[in-house]
């Protein structure tokens, strides 16, 4: 039984490392805390952001692929369904600010 909505990688750091629970902590630390900076730079409009954590939610959704986890797999492809609509919808804006006259 997982958790649909985990990480693929802290799964498998916490089945790498269960003998060394420090190691997997740790790693479990920086993917989510790489996660929530994507998220924190994506919100404040930087474009790289959604195609950066967009490609690492992917290779995430893979590690749950490889293991035939299919139900994380699905959520992991709606949630990615919805980073490229933020993308795509700030890209629009950042577009429409292009053409409009400097003030």
């Amino acid at each position: 039984m997982h958790f649909v909505v985990g990480l693929g990688l802290t799964e498998l750091a916490d089945a790498l490392f269960h003998s060394v629970q420090p190691i997997a902590y740790f790693i479990d630390t920086l993917a989510v805390g790489f996660f929530v900076g994507m998220g924190y730079f994506a919100r404040k409009g930087h474009l790289w952001a959604f195609i950066v954590g967009g490609v690492f939610y992917a290779i995430d959704a893979a590690i749950y692929g490889y293991f035939q986890e299919w139900l994380p797999v699905g959520f992991h492809v709606y949630a990615l369904f919805w980073i490229f609509q933020g993308f795509a919808q700030l890209r629009a804006l950042y577009a429409v600010a292009e053409t409009q006259p400097a003030l």
